[in-house]
């Protein structure tokens, strides 16, 4: 922006920035952006092309998703069920959204989920032992209790449908969904994911390696979004969209 290039003093806009980071993210950033992406691109996915959300939490996101894409189906999969129930309140009415207390990974069956403390970082994955070692920071992601939770693939439950957007968000299980849903990638437009840079989870996944799975499948990257940086700093994760290169042509 013209404005920092005429700043001309360096600790104002180091400042500025920090300001920024700290208190002026947008947690929905990185939905608005792929919103402007799909619409400048114009993704050559058919109109009824659902979109999913992996790690629906208490339905936020798709809520603001079918504000922004009103003639898709959303498919809204959240394996906690506090965050289940509160996901399929929000949507009481809405015949676009459809909510299932299962989590998309592998394959079908039943795995241990892991409620943190916090909810949000609840997760398959347990927290690495050296989180553990900072107490303030653990008592806020600490495990609370076990789930078992049902399990489906995106290969099983989207065999029939082609996908405009797939969202995960999913704590380290981002290699999950994506291993089970070879063939439904292949008709999914538009992908945006939490990415980690440091795990936090036991095998939980890491930017590089979903980078790298999704180039293998013919994704390429449009853009990242850094939504938060700690003490304005240290980026521990962010969101990555990416596009099919076989359905979607950049103008």
């Amino acid at each position: 922006m013209a404005i920092f290039r005429n700043i001309k003093y360096p600790k104002l806009l180091s400042f500025l920035l920090r300001v920024r980071d700290v208190y002026f993210g947008i947690p929905e950033e990185h939905i608005i952006r792929t919103f402007h992406f799909i619409r400048k691109t114009g993704c050559n996915v058919p109109p009824e092309g659902i979109i999913i959300d992996a790690g629906a939490a208490n339905g936020e996101v798709s809520q603001l998703l079918s504000r922004l894409f009103p003639l898709n189906e959303i498919w809204a999969f959240e394996p906690r069920k506090e965050a289940f129930l509160r996901a399929s309140a929000l949507h009481t009415g809405n015949k676009r959204v459809h909510c299932y207390q299962k989590a998309l990974s592998e394959k079908s069956g039943t795995e241990v989920f892991h409620v943190s403390e916090n909810e949000v970082s609840s997760s398959f994955h347990e927290i690495k032992k050296e989180f553990q070692d900072d107490s303030n920071f653990f008592e806020q992601v600490r495990s609370v209790k076990t789930e078992t939770i049902e399990t489906v693939s995106l290969d099983e439950c989207c065999a029939d449908h082609n996908v405009l957007l797939l969202k995960i968000d999913t704590q380290g299980h981002e290699m999950n969904v994506l291993r089970g849903g070879i063939n439904t990638l292949k008709k999914t437009a538009v992908i945006v994911l939490e990415n980690s840079v440091h795990s936090l989870y036991e095998n939980g996944s890491l930017y590089f390696e979903t980078d790298a799975f999704l180039r293998q499948q013919g994704f390429v990257p449009a853009d990242f979004v850094i939504p938060f940086r700690r003490n304005g700093i240290f980026t521990t994760e962010f969101d990555a969209i990416y596009f099919n290169s076989s359905l979607v042509k950049l103008p």
